[in-house]
């Protein structure tokens, strides 16, 4: 199946039996389960980095002094599914694996989603566990903060609606 690449706790890069580095063993889980139940999907590579802006807040720009700053960043999501109707076509969207949601990739995904709407991105959490204390859940916290962009919570397949 793989094992775990480096030795700090905060490592969770993981090595599949071909030598392929996946960013954690719960990336590598949805692409093997999905490869294995015939679905077409491939890891992304660079080809698939998109740019998008970030707003920076309380910041001061130090040429024209203004306030309005944004900095430039990249992203490149984890997975690429290909519906089997649309083969050959290019028609598919990206799949973009969570464990654990830390605040600053969640801010960093709802700068993502309201800088490029365009990109047709669905996430797959390894499970609902909350964002704050007790109170939201992460499917909640994307029903509330994230509307356009579908949510499911991995278990072994995703949703014959996505296929």
């Amino acid at each position: 199946m793989g094992r775990r690449m480096g030795y700090k706790r905060s490592d969770r890069r993981w090595v599949d039996d071909e030598g392929t580095v996946w960013a954690s063993k719960f990336e590598y889980k949805v692409f093997a389960g999905l490869r294995d139940s015939g679905c077409n999907v491939r890891k992304c590579t660079g080809s698939d980095t998109f740019s998008y802006t970030e707003h920076k807040p309380n910041v001061r720009c130090v040429e024209c002094g203004g306030c309005d700053c944004v900095q430039d960043r990249t992203y490149t999501p984890d997975l690429f599914y290909t519906p089997e109707q649309g083969e050959g076509s290019g028609t598919g969207y990206y799949i973009e694996t969570k464990g654990y949601f830390a605040a600053p990739k969640r801010s960093l995904f709802r700068s993502l989603r309201a800088s490029r709407p365009d990109i047709d991105l669905r996430v797959v959490l390894e499970s609902d566990g909350w964002v704050t204390k007790g109170k939201t859940r992460l499917t909640d916290y994307f029903s509330r903060y994230l509307k356009t962009t579908p949510v499911h919570v991995w278990d072994g397949d995703i949703p014959e609606e996505w296929k």
